[in-house]
């Protein structure tokens, strides 16, 4: 089994490693997400994602270190304070199985707890199965929507981050 290892983006120019990802997520999907602002958070994806912004990037390597994953939080002030968001968590089809979405997922879920944030949520489709029981096996509840989402089938998700078990350091990385 090939192994994934799973780093938080340090450098401002760290988070360009990120637009590959986000771009083959958007084909893999076969949706528009423009309406999310996509072509700015290009642009500023250190702003957005970085500790300035009290969030955090991971990108996911396989052993022969080509980036497979990733997965951001940000600040969700719109929500209240204490919240955050998970965004753009993929795995490319060739790293998927191997765990890497759980690893990031839960790196996402302790960081997010380190900048002191109650509530992380995020929001998906109904079709991305695999997406939505891993969600909820890390303890994520449907909520109402919380944000605008036009595609079919949105679902919104929120996890307790004083609540939920905490996985904090099971996460391998380097």
């Amino acid at each position: 089994m090939m192994k994934v290892i799973c780093r938080k983006l340090t450098g401002k120019e760290e988070y360009s490693q990120l637009i590959p990802l986000i771009q083959e997520y958007q084909k893999w999907l076969g949706e528009d997400i423009c309406y999310q602002g996509l072509e700015k958070e290009m642009n500023s994806l250190s702003e957005m994602y970085g500790p300035g912004g009290r969030g955090a990037a991971f990108i996911g390597r396989n052993e022969n270190g080509e980036n497979i994953g990733s997965g951001c939080l940000r600040a969700l002030p719109r929500s209240g304070e204490g919240y955050c968001e998970m965004k753009r968590l993929f795995v490319n089809p060739a790293g998927r199985g191997l765990g890497l979405g759980r690893m990031i997922a839960e790196e996402l879920i302790g960081e997010a707890r380190r900048l002191g944030y109650r509530k992380m949520r995020l929001d998906t489709l109904e079709r991305l199965t695999a997406a939505r029981h891993l969600y909820e096996s890390l303890g994520f509840k449907q909520i109402d929507g919380y944000c605008e989402n036009p595609l079919e089938g949105p679902l919104f998700y929120e996890l307790d981050l004083l609540d939920a078990p905490h996985r904090d350091g099971l996460t391998p990385s380097f």
